[in-house]
């Protein structure tokens, strides 16, 4: 899969997530603070959290919604062009009579 011309915020949110994955794994367990959150902060947050997403969720549907047809075409045009190729690479193999 390519990637546009114009950078999607999908693409901008999942390098976002994946590289705070990424550089919180190579954390020095020594270095790490020990925080014991109560179950009012754990349950605040958890609320943030839910908020965010519920509204995160629209706008990245409508993105996927926006890209579906063009995602589409282009694996169908993948997997076409990857078929034909190889199509003509076992046909050079198959001797030709005559």
């Amino acid at each position: 899969m390519r990637l546009d011309k114009k950078f999607p915020a999908i693409y901008c949110l999942v390098f976002c997530i994946s590289g705070t994955l990424l550089f919180s794994a190579c954390d020095d367990s020594k270095n790490r603070t020990q925080i014991k959150l109560s179950y009012q902060e754990r349950r605040a947050i958890d609320t943030l959290y839910k908020v965010k997403v519920l509204e995160l969720s629209p706008i990245l549907d409508s993105l996927c919604d926006a890209r579906f047809e063009k995602s589409v075409q282009e694996s169908i045009d993948s997997i076409l062009s990857e078929r034909r190729a190889e199509e003509e690479r076992l046909r050079r193999k198959i001797p030709i009579q005559r």
